[in-house]
């Protein structure tokens, strides 16, 4: 189960204190949509309300919002970092923050810091033709999740078993003996 998230966004050139974040200028942003290009920052603000029916149940914010970002509590003391990816392992994703154990019925209030960059930089080629257009990388940063969800613990740990499962597939040698037993 998950629940969509009012979001607002204010794009920047340069990072912003989080004191100076409500002198920017927000507007809305539905998930699918590019809210950056290489570098850019931006602030975002995310709200919603917990659904009674997940009374008792262990709720997370899902965020992907293709870049580096970092959510605050309400004073701008850094909470959790999230990532959309890494120059060195593509398929790196860090997406959760615990929220809550649901009464129903809660406020959800996030502000997030974000900057169009994986982590470690922007993924390029290191050795491009002379007439590459971005030759030190480029990226368009896309709000891909921003959501509340129920937590299943139990699907969460067959994830991480499958992915260190397919990590060893992909990584030992064909003839590797513990390969063999994947």
């Amino acid at each position: 189960d998950s629940l969509l998230l009012d979001a607002d966004y204010a794009l920047s050139k340069d990072p912003v204190k989080f004191a100076d974040r409500l002198t920017l200028s927000y507007k809305t942003i539905k998930e699918g949509e590019v809210w950056g290009k290489t570098w850019e920052n931006a602030w975002f603000h995310l709200k919603g309300t917990v659904p009674a029916e997940w009374k008792n149940k262990e709720v997370v914010l899902l965020l992907q919002l293709s870049g580096e970002a970092l959510l605050v509590d309400k004073n701008g003391v850094p909470c959790c970092g999230f990532s959309g990816g890494s120059v060195f392992a593509p398929s790196y994703q860090k997406n959760r923050f615990f929220f809550c154990k649901a009464k129903g019925g809660e406020k959800a209030d996030f502000w997030v810091e974000a900057c169009a960059s994986y982590l470690a930089g922007v993924g390029f080629d290191r050795d491009p033709p002379l007439d590459t257009k971005f030759p030190k990388g480029n990226m368009s940063a896309v709000a891909r999740k921003m959501r509340l969800a129920v937590f299943r613990r139990n699907v969460w740990q067959l994830f991480l078993d499958v992915t260190a499962l397919y990590e060893d597939l992909t990584t030992l040698p064909a003839e590797d003996y513990r390969r063999s037993k994947i």
